[in-house]
This record gives C-alpha cells, structure tokens and sequence, in this order.
C-alpha cells in the first residue's frame, strides 16, 4: 500500500530487497547490498528515498561491462575498459548549485571504479518521476561533480522520458552524477 518502512540502523542484504508496494525511507543510514544483492520490482509507487544522507550502495568487479546495473540501481554502464572492483552509490539528496543556481532532481550516483581513467563509458541514469523536484524531464542533463560543490555540465546524447533516463557517452572518468 502507502506505508513506509522508515530504516533504522545500517543495513547488509546478501540477497534482495524486494518491493511490492510502500516505499522504503533511508533515512541517515546506510542499505549495503555488497556484491550478491539487489533491488527487485521497484516502481514510481513502491521504490526507496529519503530526505536525509542515507544512500543504497552496491560493489561488483566490472570488467568491460555491457549494459551493467549494479545491484539493479538504475546507473546502467558500459564500457569496454577494465573498472575492477567498483562500488555504486546511490543517494536521494538534492544537489545543490547544479546548473548555475538551481538544483537536482532527487537523485545521484557515486561510481567509484578502481581504475579510473580512460573508461570511455557509457552511463544511462535512470529516476523515477516522483524524483524530478519539478525539473522538466525534456531539460534533463547530466552533471558531474568531484567535489560535489563544484558541479561540470556534461550533457546527454540520448533520454527517454517513458523509460526515464538520460544517457550520456564517453565518459573517461566518474565522479558524483
């Protein structure tokens, strides 16, 4: 239903989160999916947020990657480089500063490869409409920031406003998006 299951303490899943209706509120804490986890089934209706810093993170050892998805979190990567062990983070905080004065949708992604230099990677960002804070979708762009203050325009070169997401193309390193 429109429960919501509020997180409470940090929290290992070894196998999978399942959504079959309410939403999961992160709070300040952390969901690890670690390297066997994943999210399955979540949907505008029934899918994880938060208002404070919590953030679902997944690690997998990404060695030209082909449409790879982490722990099913929505940042899809391709690539024909060597990442090595990589961690995906994925947080619901608005950024803010992005694109001069204004902010976020309610979304970003830390992609924290090993090797990370000359990826010439493919990311597709995908979100959910519940998470656009009223940027028009048709305006989506992706960003990137190593400082996360510091925010770098970095475009898009596909979006699909009925699958919901901004894809972008050779990317050489990875930062906050």
């Amino acid at each position: 239903g429109s429960s919501s299951l509020n997180l409470q303490n940090n929290l290992s899943v070894i196998s999978n989160v399942t959504f079959n209706g309410g939403l999961l509120n992160l709070n300040n804490n952390t969901l690890d999916l670690a390297n066997t986890g994943s999210f399955i089934g979540e949907s505008e209706a029934s899918r994880a947020f938060t208002t404070g810093t919590g953030y679902i993170q997944a690690t997998g050892m990404l060695n030209h990657p082909s449409s790879v998805n982490l722990g099913n979190l929505g940042a899809m990567i391709t690539s024909n480089a060597n990442f090595g062990t990589t961690v995906i983070r994925r947080g619901h905080a608005i950024q803010m500063g992005v694109s001069g004065s204004h902010n976020s949708i309610r979304r970003f992604y830390d992609i924290i490869p090993a090797i990370n230099m000359n990826l010439k990677a493919v990311l597709r960002f995908h979100y959910f409409d519940a998470e656009l804070n009223g940027i028009p979708e048709a305006s989506l762009h992706q960003w990137k920031s190593n400082d996360n203050t510091n925010w770098d325009f970095v475009g898009a070169d596909a979006r699909d406003l009925a699958a919901n997401y901004v894809e972008k193309k050779s990317i050489n390193k990875f930062d906050r998006w």
